[in-house]
């Protein structure tokens, strides 16, 4: 299973391809640097709570490596854990609009290897206040960070396309309404101002946590012109399954 902790990641013992153990430094590097906005992201590295993945041109381990790691949160007793699944980096510069067409290709893979139905009590459509990503019968928000942000700094970790995945267990003390959600949307948002070369995207929303189209902030564009269409992934409740 090539799953890996921090203190596998800082270890010889576990075989891991060159390409990932440099993109995993420069990420360590890039997410707990003082200045990087997002300092609960800073401060789960630096505790251990990411773990971390890595997929080259087969797939196919991907999403039993997601139900590995969902077990290792459910069972940890500190902090709900994030994983970040670093894609092999692209021999040769590939444009921001290939990264997006293989982030949401990807996506759809998973939810067509899910091994659970979406479920019945969360929202299917992407345009809904509330929808997240689903699987194996849990919600997560998911980012995606690529070599070719330029202004948007903030979603630049390296030379690999990684997609973040975080459990909404992550943010039960900052939903809507929640006065620790505000002052930590408030600091990030100050913290992101003063790192990316753009201002903030529109589709992030507010600092009181107001998002109209929560799949747009999924994968952002380098400039601040609206997402246009509608989601890329039109998720579906039948349980399809066609694990590889």
């Amino acid at each position: 299973m090539k799953l890996f902790s921090r203190k596998d990641m800082l270890s010889s013992e576990r075989a891991k391809p060159q390409w990932f153990q440099d993109e995993y430094r420069h990420f360590h590097d890039t997410v707990t640097d003082p200045q990087f906005p997002c300092y609960l992201g800073t401060q789960a590295e630096k505790n251990g709570e990411v773990y971390y993945t890595y997929v080259e041109e087969d797939w196919s381990d991907l999403p039993r490596t997601i139900e590995a790691y969902m077990k290792v949160d459910r069972q940890s007793r500190g902090a709900p854990l994030t994983l970040a699944a670093f894609f092999k980096p692209e021999p040769s510069a590939r444009s921001l609009n290939e990264y997006k067409n293989r982030f949401w290709e990807v996506l759809r893979f998973l939810h067509k290897q899910d091994p659970k139905p979406w479920p019945e009590d969360k929202p299917i459509d992407p345009d809904e206040y509330l929808w997240l990503f689903c699987f194996n019968g849990e919600s997560f928000v998911v980012f995606a960070n690529t070599p070719l942000y330029e202004k948007r700094k903030s979603r630049n970790l390296g030379n690999s396309l990684v997609i973040v995945f975080q459990p909404l267990a992550l943010f039960a003390a900052f939903m809507p309404g929640k006065s620790a959600g505000v002052k930590a949307r408030r600091n990030i948002r100050a913290k992101i101002d003063a790192y990316d070369e753009i201002p903030i995207h529109p589709a992030l929303g507010d600092e009181q946590g107001s998002i109209q189209h929560p799949w747009q902030h999924f994968f952002l564009p380098d400039d601040n012109e609206p997402v246009q269409g509608k989601c890329p992934f039109q998720p579906h409740r039948q349980k399809k399954l066609h694990r590889r």
